[in-house]
């Protein structure tokens, strides 16, 4: 079984679809926003195989990695990151340098702690497909190979 975050939307909502997964996002109660809300997801994932860190929302998934850290550091947690962090942004994408701070976060922590970072450039899901018709971008089904490969 796993455990996936922000499995309403993108390519986590393509794992929750297709895999037998607990799913945690805002729209069933779970802000990773929020501390507690990050200890729930834990506790209600103590009975999962991995567990797939893939809602983005500021520095709250390097916070939820490092809670995993600290109350279940026997999980495998699979981090989903960005290509973003590991390229110089040209000035044409300077309006990512916030999501590009927040994945480099998240890469750091993997590292420090041991935990996996999968990474790849633009995916092909409904939201990229409508605002960036023109960027090149991998397959949904590409982006889970790398996730779930291991």
């Amino acid at each position: 079984m796993i455990g996936i975050t922000g499995h309403t939307a993108g390519i986590a909502k393509y794992i929750f679809d297709r895999f037998n997964c607990i799913g945690f996002s805002r729209s069933n109660g779970y802000d990773i926003d929020k501390e507690e809300d990050r200890l729930r997801i834990i506790n209600n994932s103590r009975n999962v195989d991995v567990f797939i860190n893939s809602a983005c929302s500021g520095y709250s998934q390097t916070h939820l990695l490092k809670d995993f850290v600290e109350h279940n550091p026997s999980m495998k947690v699979i981090n989903i990151g960005s290509r973003v962090s590991e390229v110089i942004l040209p000035d044409t994408h300077k309006h990512l340098i916030n999501y590009q701070k927040h994945k480099l976060a998240l890469k750091i922590a993997c590292q420090k702690y041991g935990y996996e970072y999968k990474w790849f450039g633009y995916v092909a899901t409904e939201r990229v497909l409508r605002e960036l018709p023109e960027v090149e971008k991998i397959s949904i089904q590409e982006a889970v190979s790398i996730i779930l490969e291991s």
